[in-house]
């Protein structure tokens, strides 16, 4: 389900892990839906709102790249341009070196996987991976690696594969929000 069903307010998931978000509260997050134009309010009122309802401490924006523009471009008439030379001022940002932005502190994390239009107002103190299983190789049969083909059609090639058990879980989902309806430009990137 992945932070769309960890932060969330029963939208995409209404049982988180067997607890049912509309007879448990603390089970739900605060999510502004149709933000559309994004502004250092809306993201205010998201940290207001998490501290409110559940002591929340929002140490972590998350998000797709295309929202992190749009947050950039609220900083656009902000920027002075008094360092260095003048002649040919930088009107970049951090962001275009790799390095991570803020937001009155708290750290903008982006990640190409996120979904497009939503930020993601972390409180990471309640976020738990459990693990079943850390990493192994999968040795059902006494072999880890197998022949790649079938029936009577081998190659000289040989697989394996490794797997991982675990499940993440948010302990309370009320200290954190999530902001829907972002309108950002997505910049489709086909990989061949």
């Amino acid at each position: 389900m992945g932070l769309p069903g960890l932060v969330d307010d029963g939208t995409y998931v209404a049982t988180l892990h067997g607890v049912n978000r509309t007879q448990y509260p603390i089970y739900a997050s605060t999510v502004i839906g149709s933000v559309t134009a994004l502004s250092a309010d809306v993201i205010m009122r998201g940290i207001d709102l998490a501290e409110q309802r559940g002591g929340g401490n929002i140490n972590l924006l998350a998000m797709h790249h295309s929202v992190r523009r749009a947050y950039i471009a609220l900083t656009d008439t902000s920027r002075r341009y008094t360092a260095g030379d003048l002649s040919s001022p930088d009107a970049g940002t951090d962001a275009a070196r790799g390095r991570n932005l803020t937001f009155g502190g708290i750290g903008l994390e982006v990640d190409k996987y996120a979904n497009y239009g939503a930020m993601y107002g972390l409180d990471t103190s309640t976020l738990v991976r459990f693990v079943e299983v850390a990493g192994e190789w999968i040795n059902e049969d006494g072999a880890i690696l197998r022949p790649v083909g079938s029936g009577t059609t081998f190659t000289d090639e040989w697989e394996a594969a490794y797997r991982i058990w675990q499940n993440f879980h948010n302990e309370y989902p009320n200290k954190s929000f999530r902001l829907d309806g972002i309108t950002a430009t997505v910049i489709v990137s086909h990989i061949e």
